[in-house]
């Protein structure tokens, strides 16, 4: 699910940057597309894409993160009957396996060329 606020953003990144980075710079991003508190769906992506042209971590975080509320969109949760009578949703078996060539693409900007090509081998 994709935040709501800016607020929410910064938290979505804070794990991985801290929460003073998290917050200067999502706050900055904020105000320079001309973004109030409260976000649109297609507001927050737009900040998480401005953010993910970002190099180092917090770009790193951001493209992590949107990369995460993308394949989370596109996963459709299966239901089951339950005794109340309504559908419940489970969580699917097992999680998803991200492809090298994803997670390539993922953490080479951040690496540089050079480190991409031998930081990843598929098993």
């Amino acid at each position: 699910m994709v935040p709501d606020t800016v607020e929410g953003i910064v938290k979505l990144l804070a794990g991985s940057v801290g929460d003073e980075v998290a917050r200067r710079v999502v706050s900055a991003e904020a105000s320079a597309l001309g973004l109030g508190n409260h976000l649109t769906h297609a507001e927050a992506v737009r900040l998480l894409q401005r953010l993910d042209a970002s190099t180092g971590p917090v770009g790193l975080a951001a493209r992590l993160a949107l990369t995460r509320l993308t394949r989370s969109e596109r996963e459709v949760p299966r239901r089951q009957p339950s005794s109340a009578g309504f559908a419940a949703v489970l969580p699917a078996a097992t999680p998803p396996r991200v492809p090298v060539s994803e997670l390539t693409a993922l953490f080479g900007r951040s690496q540089g060329k050079r480190r991409r090509r031998t930081s990843f081998r598929s098993p």
